[in-house]
């Protein structure tokens, strides 16, 4: 833990550094993660070690097994297949023909990642250092230590693709779509925001879609197990309880519930605001099938990311004298988060 809030201070150090240069701290930050990311031990993240394997298997297999399982995976990638998810399985194979260390392999997840990521706060984010304070408290634990599929995924759909959302361009968008499909499948879920972005907002619809969606997630259970087993989740995912997962979606909950109630203010700072906003009532409603499914939390990850956009958005709507404030609670309220979680890391050399 002592590693990551060590990390925490850094970004708060480059935020004082870099406050006239957002260029520069997004740099700093992003080289941060990426270090953090590439150099732990390989016990650090759940995944770790399982990723491992697949890369060595992946390492003997043939190419033809490969191409032959991607174009089968084309053909009906909703079947039972050898190889989940062989769009990951091709890129790997790809990869190793520069190298098969499976530490490059690690930093090339890391670097794709987090530069896509600190791109993408650099263009949307008016407060990107705290942008990088709740990245490193709310969904570092997944992105920057376990994931490889989905993270890779992530950074296709979400962080390239948003620029495609905001500026309507519907094949480019498809486009990279489709190829992180091929990589992780729960990345269609991602796919109707393209055409629920732009949509007005309304009370009277606002109040629809929060009714809605919690009515759903209670009558909605009997498909919530096929429906993860169709988007690629493990069985023993889909069996665990709840625990903590439950915290963690109402921490979610409670920040989407608060960035709705601030809605005017950020409607007349930004013209995306709908995109964002739009982005927060999904969060909500695959947010609320956690609580009856942990391996929905793979789901509203897409969409819960724009939080780092969002809070930002918040602070600078108050006054200038109460930022500072604002943002400083917010930071330490997330740091007492991350002790309570007592997050595990070791570097690989320790």
């Amino acid at each position: 833990m002592k590693i990551y809030l060590i990390n925490m201070l850094f970004l708060l150090i480059w935020a004082y550094c870099f406050k006239n240069s957002k260029r520069m701290y997004c740099i700093f930050a992003a080289t941060q993660w990426i270090l953090l990311s590439g150099l732990r031990h390989f016990t650090v993240g759940n995944d770790t070690l399982q990723y491992l394997v697949k890369f060595e298997e992946v390492k003997y297999t043939s190419w033809s097994r490969i191409l032959s399982n991607l174009f089968e995976y084309i053909k009906n990638p909703f079947a039972e297949h050898s190889f989940k998810d062989p769009g990951y399985h091709t890129l790997v194979k790809i990869f190793q023909i520069f190298t098969d260390n499976y530490r490059c392999f690690l930093f090339f997840i890391a670097i794709l990642f987090t530069v896509s990521m600190a791109v993408w706060i650099y263009k949307n984010s008016e407060m990107p250092w705290l942008s990088f304070i709740i990245y490193s408290s709310l969904f570092f634990a997944f992105y920057a230590v376990t994931g490889h599929r989905q993270t890779i995924a992530t950074a296709l759909i979400v962080f390239i693709g948003y620029k495609y959302i905001r500026e309507r361009k519907l094949w480019k968008f498809l486009a990279l779509s489709l190829l992180a499909f091929l990589i992780h499948k729960s990345a269609i879920v991602f796919v109707p925001f393209y055409f629920i972005a732009n949509m007005n907002i309304t009370a009277l619809k606002s109040v629809f879609i929060l009714g809605g969606s919690f009515v759903f997630s209670l009558i909605g259970k009997p498909i919530y197990a096929p429906l993860a087993y169709t988007l690629g989740f493990g069985e023993e995912q889909i069996e665990e309880s709840v625990g903590g997962a439950g915290t963690y979606a109402t921490i979610l909950l409670l920040i989407c519930i608060f960035t709705l109630i601030c809605y005017p203010n950020v409607k007349e700072r930004r013209e995306d605001s709908k995109f964002l906003y739009n982005a927060m009532f999904m969060t909500i409603f695959t947010t609320l099938f956690v609580y009856q499914q942990q391996a929905f939390m793979r789901i509203q990850q897409y969409y819960s990311l724009f939080i780092m956009i969002m809070i930002p958005e918040i602070v600078m709507s108050f006054e200038k004298r109460q930022r500072a404030l604002v943002s400083m609670c917010g930071t330490l309220v997330l740091i007492f988060y991350i002790i309570m979680q007592n997050p595990y890391y070791k570097f690989f050399f320790m």
